[in-house]
């Protein structure tokens, strides 16, 4: 997209859709058009998608933000709660705990101000830092494989569209300070 925010079209391919709930997009447009669901809330479009439909739930909620972008309901990287979300990741040589640790080197200095979350013994490591005007940044550091891990920061609670060019911007040079420290 001309922003730099990835939308629908740039997360799940209309084959992913299809092989993974057994229907297409332009089905799955279809069949909640015709269940009015236009006029429905995101819980309930999700619920309907899981409970009639036997769609497994991070897809429901894929098909469901897919939906309400196709139609007008949500704007690529607006959550359900009408604010705004970012994010960029990187796969970097290390393990998840050390990475943490160094991206929580980098972003404190960057923010002056420590996390006011860790999370160091999920499957999915983890810090949260409070931002201003109540928005909120978070560092997950998932495993992959050959010694490696992606390190995923996440800016939300965003008030609106405008920012999330600069926010991504931003998140991707906090990524580069990460990735370049000396562990």
């Amino acid at each position: 997209m001309s922003n730099g925010v990835a939308g629908r079209e740039d997360d799940l391919g209309d084959r992913a859709v299809l092989q993974a709930t057994g229907k297409s997009w332009n089905e799955w447009y279809e069949a909640l058009d015709q269940a009015g669901a236009t006029s429905w809330s995101h819980p309930r479009i999700a619920g309907w998608l899981s409970d009639r439909h036997g769609v497994p739930g991070w897809w429901a909620q894929g098909v469901t933000v897919g939906y309400e972008q196709a139609r007008g309901m949500r704007r690529p990287g607006q959550m359900a709660d009408g604010t705004f979300s970012v994010g960029a990741s990187r796969t970097m040589p290390g393990e998840q705990l050390p990475l943490l640790e160094r991206a929580v080197e980098v972003l404190t200095a960057a923010l002056g101000a420590q996390p006011v979350a860790t999370s160091r013994e999920a499957k999915y490591v983890s810090a949260r830092w409070s931002l201003e005007h109540g928005e909120a940044l978070l560092a997950q550091v998932n495993p992959t494989v050959g010694g490696r891990s992606s390190v995923v920061l996440t800016r939300s609670r965003m008030p609106n569209a405008e920012a999330l060019p600069s926010a991504k911007a931003r998140l991707r040079q906090l990524l580069d300070a990460v990735a370049t420290a000396e562990e």
